[in-house]
């Protein structure tokens, strides 16, 4: 849901993941940078303060150079070439990717989900169908469960089914591309998703960041423009003074 697995693929193919722990790794790595940022504080202020983050935003933020393509054309970013990493993979729905987790035992036995049995298609007992009573054989009997699975998913949207499968308990994400990222309400209500002015592209919804620390808040802002410190940089900090600061200019050396 944080907008990696919509560019991952092939461009005429489904989404697909990666292997890499980018939730998990990426989520303890900026937990971590909070953490110090806190007790450096502390060791000034004798306070302490509460560090929040989301796995979504990390990846969000670990991603985020990515959104240009959205920047720039107001579309969504392309599938770019890659492998498989693992199952399960996307399934396809009837408006979009979501990817649920269906090696989990815990997620497959029989449950209601929309008014059906979420573990039966058709009359079939997913629970109990030869070949897929432990996730070590689900995964075996991949393309199997694929197509259990894909045939319910297909009649839904993508959000859709994640409700559905969410309320039935089934850990499930709809694959967001990079458009639905930057106008994701739950992003944008939560601060990740920040609006700013920018002089020549005017306003703007880029990542914002992703450590909430609570006695520490963030400012985000633009970068700047090529050059535009420059006199600030040159005047207040190595004291040049305005006609050095345009000899410099008109020599070339800035």
């Amino acid at each position: 849901m944080s907008g990696v697995m919509s560019m991952t693929g092939s461009p005429d193919g489904p989404p697909t993941r990666t292997s890499a722990g980018l939730g998990d790794t990426g989520s303890g790595i900026h937990c971590a940078v909070g953490i110090l940022a806190a007790i450096i504080q502390r060791q000034a202020t004798g306070r302490g303060q509460r560090i929040d983050v989301a796995q979504q935003d990390v990846v969000v933020n670990l991603h985020r150079i990515h959104l240009r393509e959205f920047y720039q054309t107001g579309q969504a970013g392309a599938r770019r070439q890659s492998r498989e990493a693992s199952r399960p993979r996307p399934i396809s729905s009837a408006a979009g990717h979501l990817g649920p987790t269906t090696t989990s035992t815990s997620t497959w036995p029989t449950r209601r989900c929309g008014g059906r049995s979420r573990g039966s298609s058709g009359g079939r007992s997913w629970a109990t169908t030869r070949g897929m009573r432990t996730g070590a054989l689900r995964v075996s009997h991949g393309d199997e469960v694929d197509a259990l699975v894909e045939a319910w998913t297909e009649k839904h949207t993508k959000h859709e089914a994640m409700e559905k499968l969410g309320a039935a308990g089934v850990p499930c994400g709809a694959v967001l591309d990079s458009a639905e990222v930057v106008t994701n309400r739950h992003l944008i209500d939560g601060g990740m998703i920040v609006p700013i002015e920018h002089p020549q592209r005017g306003r703007m919804d880029i990542p914002g960041n992703p450590v909430r620390m609570s006695d520490s808040p963030t400012e985000v802002t633009r970068a700047p423009l090529l050059g535009e410190h420059s006199a600030e940089v040159y005047g207040k900090l190595l004291g040049f003074d305005a006609a050095a600061v345009e000899a410099l200019k008109k020599d070339g050396v800035i």
